[in-house]
């Protein structure tokens, strides 16, 4: 039992740690879904927004291209295409030719591949890549035939920066926003639940400890509050139970005390329990009982029959945990007489005649316990002796007188 408790100690966690546990894990992974949810949300916005000004850009440029494409004027395609510059944002232009099968003009082309437009077999589209935004338009002339294509590269270099700043405000904000809220709800889980537990765990410490009054103070109608009431009724309970046990305990007491034999009982060690009788400091003596070995104590070796002392103790060692049938027959191997040498108060000491007597005490079937009963016979053998002393004198008194009888009258004349 001890070790279990050490072990429950060095493991324990308290419910409060357990809550503040549980509420941090929960607001960390709702606020991760939340932050995850917004930030999703803002980079489809800028994401979006870039996408419909790209696309009337695009639109723009492929009408201004149209009429250069159909009148096979590249120069005209070169200007549109220098017209570019002034939007930052474009990083790349080309514009492909459906009569001549060639792209026909390109802007920044340094840091880009020329695009393949695959032989004119394109279809317009719109591709969002983590960097930028490809746009790719077909060139329609005034008879709605295509004519070619314009591709448009946009870099996000500018959305990208924004929405790492959005981001971080966003991920503080969560943070906020979790720490908050898990404190508030630790402050109140530490009101409402860990302080009344405690309350009601301190309790039952000094309940433990021997304090019968101890009882726990009950502040909300809630569970909390039914386990403190229901607490201190069990408390009621163990008083009443304990007082009903001691009232027992004395009576038994009472009943021992006033029995003219000393009662004790052996364990299976040999050694005599704490319970002893009143009566038994008056035949052994102001002796320490409890504790001692119970055949150094009664001093069986000085019985004169060594035998019997060996069956003696040969039977107190095996006969713990047999049946009743094991011990009804051990009954021969039991001393029922000896004389004890008592040490009395003044310091003198005598000889003290005792019968011994014994009864098992069971559990689950099983010994466990041995009762000693002890009787000092030392007054009954002394006025038996004094019995027999006193016949023997009379039947001499008797034979004297029948002597004297039958003496002649005339001895008695002078």
């Amino acid at each position: 039992t001890a070790v279990l408790k050490q072990e429950r100690k060095r493991h324990f966690m308290s419910v409060g740690t357990k809550l503040a546990v549980a509420t941090v894990l929960v607001l960390a992974g709702l606020s991760f879904l939340l932050f995850k949810e917004l930030t999703q949300r803002e980079r489809k916005q800028l994401i979006g927004a870039k996408s419909i000004a790209g696309s009337m850009v695009t639109d723009l440029f492929a009408a201004s291209c149209a009429a250069p494409l159909v009148f096979a004027d590249n120069d005209a395609v070169t200007v549109e295409l220098e017209k570019l510059h002034s939007n930052k944002s474009i990083v790349y232009a080309a514009v492909y030719s459906a009569k001549e099968e060639r792209t026909v003009g390109e802007s920044n082309p340094q840091k880009y591949p020329t695009y393949d437009f695959k032989r004119g077999k394109t279809q317009s589209q719109l591709i969002v890549r983590p960097d930028g935004i490809e746009i790719l338009k077909d060139i329609r002339d005034t008879h709605n035939s295509v004519v070619g294509f314009a591709v448009l590269n946009f870099s996000l270099a500018d959305e990208n920066a924004a929405f790492k700043v959005s981001r971080r405000r966003m991920l503080w904000f969560a943070f906020f926003i979790a720490a908050g809220t898990a404190a508030l709800l630790i402050l109140l889980a530490r009101k409402v639940i860990v302080k009344p537990l405690a309350r009601v765990t301190e309790a039952a410490r000094r309940l433990e400890k021997g304090d019968l009054h101890a009882r726990a103070e009950v502040r909300s109608n809630d569970e909390v509050g039914n386990l403190a009431t229901v607490f201190n009724s069990m408390g009621d309970a163990i008083v009443d139970r304990e007082q009903k046990v001691v009232q027992a305990q004395k009576n038994v007491q009472d009943l021992f005390d006033n029995m003219l034999q000393a009662i004790f009982t052996v364990g299976p060690d040999g050694s005599i329990n704490n319970e002893v009788s009143a009566i038994a400091k008056q035949i052994f003596g102001n002796v320490a009982i409890a504790g001692q070995s119970v055949t150094e104590f009664l001093r069986l070796e000085s019985v004169a029959e060594s035998e019997a002392v060996s069956r003696m103790k040969f039977w107190l060692i095996h006969i713990f945990g047999t049946d009743d049938l094991q011990w009804d027959l051990s009954e021969p191997e039991r001393i029922r007489q000896l004389n004890y040498v008592r040490t009395n108060p003044d310091g003198s000491k005598d000889e003290r005649a005792l019968e011994l007597d014994y009864a098992p005490i069971y559990k689950d079937g099983a010994i466990v316990k041995i009762m000693f009963l002890v009787k000092d016979v030392t007054e009954v053998h002394r006025l038996q002796a004094e019995i027999v002393r006193r016949d023997q004198q009379n039947k001499e008194n008797l034979a004297r007188i029948r002597q004297i009888a039958s003496m002649e009258p005339d001895l008695f004349n002078t």
